[in-house]
């Protein structure tokens, strides 16, 4: 994925002031900068979720696999390849079954053996199947938080992205249930491009291969994740992971 120039005004406000990134495939991109930044406007921006907004006026390109995000036949094209899971879990108000199939059977797949399938498959890539393998017909709101972030993972790979977004995955979540995403999180960087927006300057250090900086709309740095910590570049990359600001 590459992204040039981009620029968003929400109302008067400039939140986005032209952000320009390459991101590689198969890695764990972590986005961090204080509250305010523009960290979940840019990843609102990757995946179409911002063109909902009637405010949001967005400039620049986009591009994933070679090809502006806004020259897709639709919104959907682009949402089935680049997934996102929010802040706070976000299960539907349905089974676990029927959570992790919603997506499958929007985009078509109705075969009863692929959607037990994928449901199994997935359940067991975020470590939940076999606390969960009794009782898919269970109302996913009865889950643990844990449980239902873990979920929303499983449903966002259930159509098989190329990315997936990530947006403070673990801020409501308990060390454990932490520990137990951000393992899982590495393991599917084997098979999917991640980017997370976290507060969490340990857990960046934990996982990521690469860190972006962001202050006021803007990059200040993008580097490899080891030398943003060790040998910041820019005297306000230092001052934020110093806990100076922020």
């Amino acid at each position: 994925m590459n992204v040039e120039n981009l620029r968003v005004k929400l109302g008067k406000k400039e939140v986005l002031k032209g952000i320009s990134l390459n991101i590689k495939p198969n890695s764990i991109v972590a986005i961090i900068g204080p509250s305010g930044c523009g960290k979940s406007t840019f990843l609102k921006c990757i995946n179409g979720i911002l063109n909902d907004n009637v405010e949001a006026k967005i400039e620049g390109k986009i591009e994933f696999q070679g090809k502006d995000i806004k020259d897709y036949d639709s919104i959907d094209d682009v949402r089935k390849n680049i997934g996102m899971v929010f802040q706070n879990p976000t299960p539907f108000p349905m089974s676990i079954y029927k959570n992790i199939t919603y997506a499958m059977k929007y985009y078509g797949e109705n075969k009863k053996e692929i959607l037990d399938k994928v449901v199994e498959e997935k359940l067991r890539v975020v470590g939940l199947y076999e606390e969960v393998s009794k009782e898919l017909n269970k109302s996913a709101l009865k889950l643990s938080g844990g449980q239902q972030q873990r979920l929303c993972i499983a449903r966002a790979l259930a159509i098989e992205p190329k990315i997936l977004l990530l947006d403070e995955p673990c801020s409501a979540l308990d060390i454990k249930s932490t520990m137990i995403i951000e393992d899982m999180l590495k393991e599917l960087s084997k098979e999917y491009t991640i980017i997370i927006v976290t507060h969490n300057l340990n857990q960046a250090k934990r996982i990521s291969d690469n860190t972006v900086f962001m202050l006021d709309g803007n990059i200040v740095e993008d580097d490899k994740t080891e030398k943003i910590f060790t040998e910041p570049k820019d005297d306000r990359t230092r001052d934020y992971i110093s806990g100076i600001y922020g």
